[in-house]
């Protein structure tokens, strides 16, 4: 089942509608008379006062709609990430024999 993602704009005024190709949802939006394809990041963007008609649409087709926005990872993450990525580098380091002294 094909899943639409709801994202902000660079501009206020608009919304950005993200999914995988499937030619129903293309028809759909395209439909939307905002709707403007955004060829370098492969989204549709549209005005924000066409949401709610795009949202009944995409419901009377059976289509969900994913309205989480999107989010970094938790900063936890990141640094459990690096702290990670440091130590096997330390260890690569050790074993090649290089010393990071000057």
């Amino acid at each position: 089942m094909p899943i639409v993602r709801i994202l902000p704009s660079s501009s206020a005024a608009h919304a950005e509608v993200a999914f995988a190709y499937d030619r129903e949802i293309v028809g759909v939006v395209r439909a939307m008379r905002t709707s403007r394809w955004l060829p370098r990041q492969k989204r549709w963007r549209l005005e924000r006062t066409a949401l709610d008609a795009l949202l009944a649409e995409l419901d009377r087709h059976g289509i969900t709609v994913d309205l989480r926005p999107l989010q970094p990872p938790p900063l936890q993450a990141v640094f459990s990430d690096f702290d990670s990525y440091r130590s096997r580098s330390a260890a690569a380091t050790r074993s090649s024999g290089v010393t990071m002294d000057g």
